[in-house]
């Protein structure tokens, strides 16, 4: 059963949401892909937001899913031993720079300003960055727990779930980062976290391009910029779209912005930077 997507948000890279299950199917980027069976089914973007209609190109074969597509409800309460218990008391995240998962010294933390949610988020970028064109630098997303009871939630490590990441320029203008796509199924981590603690939900590396250029390498986040001064914004919320459970936080947190300048690739001796190509 093949379906054609009437895109209503930003991207085209979808995810089909089946209610029957908590996984996620990942659809190619395109805006047609087939459906296996005639169910009601959810689309959503990588960046978490319902992005259209399901119109079916084959009417006569079976008949099509509802086209006006809202988040449903959340699904049934999950048991208490499904949950991870996760995390480390916030003053042992705060007071330590810890490495990457690929052994980068991490810079200190910089949290959020509080907002109504029982989670706060914070990001870490690598301490020795440097934010030149055609490099990456190393960022980390952590939330913390400021409640006084357990926050339950579903969310993936991977950077094209959950994860939004852009740059403000000097002019307040916004530059989204193009995120790296993974094949196959997405799995869904339900978390546990107490009061007081912290916990790593995301590393992924911001990559520094001159111009747009494929993105295919995981927990890749591109963004396309000319050398100048702006500021690092991301934005991480729960593995919403269907793979929430009753009793669960769900929302979305941003960072607290992170300024830098960026250089391009041959500065000059005298530190003005030159056009992008030129020695």
């Amino acid at each position: 059963m093949n379906f054609d997507v009437k895109p209503l948000g930003y991207g085209t890279t979808l995810y089909v949401v089946d209610p029957e299950s908590i996984k996620v199917n990942h659809a190619i980027p395109t805006s047609r892909f087939t459906l296996t069976f005639p169910k009601e089914y959810t689309i959503w973007d990588h960046f978490n937001q319902r992005v259209g209609e399901l119109v079916d190109s084959e009417p006569s074969k079976v008949d099509a899913p509802q086209t006006d597509i809202q988040q449903g409800p959340q699904l049934t309460k999950l048991p208490d031993e499904k949950y991870t218990k996760c995390g480390s008391h916030c003053q042992k995240i705060d007071d330590e720079n810890p490495k990457s998962l690929e052994g980068v010294l991490m810079g200190p933390m910089t949290w959020s300003n509080l907002q109504e949610s029982p989670l706060q988020i914070g990001m870490r970028v690598a301490r020795d960055a440097q934010w030149k064109i055609g490099g990456s630098v190393t960022v980390q997303l952590w939330v913390r727990n400021l409640s006084k009871s357990d926050v339950k939630f579903a969310q993936s490590g991977r950077s094209d779930n959950g994860l939004k990441v852009w740059a403000t320029d000097k002019d307040g203008q916004e530059h989204r980062a193009e995120i790296a796509q993974f094949e196959g199924l997405l799995v869904i981590d339900h978390l546990l976290l107490p009061p007081y603690h912290g916990v790593l939900v995301k590393e992924f590396s911001v990559r520094l391009d001159a111009a747009k250029s494929d993105v295919t390498k995981p927990y890749v986040a591109a963004l396309q910029l000319a050398p100048g001064d702006y500021s690092l914004h991301c934005e991480w919320s729960d593995a919403y779209g269907g793979n929430s459970h009753e009793g669960e936080w769900t929302g979305e947190l941003k960072t607290e912005a992170h300024k830098f300048s960026l250089v391009s690739m041959n500065p000059r001796n005298d530190g003005s930077q030159p056009e992008i190509g030129n020695k």
